[in-house]
């Protein structure tokens, strides 16, 4: 009886284990996957690791902030750069943040700010206007972007 019980929790051990490892190998191949050189990110947006998983809700556009983009030096910049926007279907940006430090957008023309944006979290804006934004970011002002918003597409 006793030989059974510690065959059972040793197998149970064991397989705890190769889950852990096999759930952390899977992890490794899927960043590797997912960042190119270990700069920038060139697959979506859950390809951050454990601490930054985010989910985009329908009718929202992603856009990146890649870890390493407060470093003038890595030539960084948000992904996508440009974003196009229909009103009444996908009029809605969610900026996520996998940099270290915290980054705040600002619309060029002052129109829209999203505030401060820390490390690991996001922020939405959803325009309700068309027009083309060009933004900046600060601390970083080589982060920057452009949004398109056009009229809703009619059939």
């Amino acid at each position: 009886m006793k030989t059974r019980l510690l065959i059972i929790i040793s197998l149970a051990i064991l397989l705890v284990g190769l889950l852990f490892v096999g759930f952390f190998l899977y992890q490794q191949e899927y960043n590797k996957n997912c960042i190119d050189d270990g700069n920038r990110i060139t697959g979506f947006l859950r390809c951050t690791g454990f601490n930054c998983d985010f989910g985009v809700p329908l009718g929202t556009i992603g856009v990146v902030i890649p870890k390493g983009a407060f470093n003038p030096e890595k030539n960084l910049n948000i992904h996508p750069e440009t974003v196009t926007l229909e009103l009444g279907v996908n009029n809605t940006i969610m900026w996520i943040n996998h940099d270290r430090e915290s980054i705040t957008f600002d619309a060029d023309d002052g129109s829209w700010t999203t505030g401060k944006i820390f490390s690991c979290t996001s922020k939405k804006i959803t325009f309700n206007q068309t027009g083309i934004f060009e933004y900046d970011s600060e601390p970083y002002p080589w982060v920057n972007g452009k949004i398109i918003v056009e009229d809703e597409y009619e059939d």
